[in-house]
This record gives structure tokens, sequence and C-alpha cells, in this order.
């Protein structure tokens, strides 16, 4: 089991890692134009999809008994700081002004995201808080891919 758990936790280290450097990589895609576009916002939502995928996982390794406390503790907390990040480039000033409504939204379920994390990292590894996070997960990654479609042009 020990073997697996650290399969797990390489997995899930790799999967932040690069969901902050995505989140990286947007940013500074963004800051190079003008008013951020349709596509920006896009890229946003599926950087928090990302991150709310990630967070499921998380909590169902957690479930499973594959992962420890401190690892759970660990990488919610740094999976709430890439949705921070994300969020944080959710200023409606900075979208095209029709975009209003929707980075909104977004900013909206960016924050339920980090209220997700926060109470799982809270909670790390105990049966009800990984549940109950793994529940919110699920829901946010549905929303959020709802809203991605209908940014698809």
């Amino acid at each position: 089991m020990h073997k697996r758990a650290r399969s797990w936790s390489s997995w899930l280290g790799v999967a932040v890692l690069l969901s902050v450097v995505a989140a990286g990589a947007f940013a500074f895609a963004s800051a190079a134009g003008g008013a951020a576009d349709v596509e920006s916002l896009k890229n946003d939502v599926s950087e928090l999809k990302s991150q709310a995928g990630v967070g499921r996982l998380l909590a169902e390794q957690a479930l499973a008994g594959n992962v420890t406390d401190t690892f759970v503790r660990a990488q919610s907390e740094q999976i709430r700081k890439g949705a921070e990040d994300t969020r944080a480039k959710l200023d409606p000033k900075e979208f095209e002004q029709s975009l209003g409504t929707q980075v909104l939204k977004a900013s909206d379920a960016a924050l339920r995201l980090e209220g997700t994390l926060r109470a799982l990292r809270e909670g790390g590894a105990a049966r009800g808080s990984a549940e109950s996070a793994k529940r919110s997960f699920e829901a946010l990654y549905a929303e959020l891919s709802e809203m991605e479609d209908g940014l698809k042009q």
C-alpha cells in the first residue's frame, strides 16, 4: 500500500505543479494584451475546472486511505493557492465589458473552490471531511464544465 500511496503522491504533486505552471502562463499571456477576451476567460475557467478535478482526486484518495493526513493538508493548500491565483485574475475591469457577468460567476466559483480546499485542508484525511469535499468538488467541476462549454465559440 505504501508504494501505491507514493505513486499517487507523485502523480498529484505533478498535477499540482502543472496546474500552477499553467496558471502562470495564462496570467502572463493575459497581461500581455489589453482587455482580456472570451479566450482568456475560458482559460481561467478551464484552470479552475482542473483544480476542482485535482481536488476531487485528492478527496477520493483520502477516502480510499491511499494518502496520509499530512499529504492531504499540504496538497489541498497548494491547490488552494492556485485557485486563489486564478481568482485574482478574474477582475471584471480587466475583461471586455460584455463578459462582466460571466467573470463574476467564475470568480464566485473560484471562491467556493477555495473554501472547499480550505475545509479539506482543515479536515485532512478524515472521512467526513473528504466525503463532503468530494461532493463539493464534483458539483464545482460540473458547474465549471458547463461554464467552459458556454464560452466556446
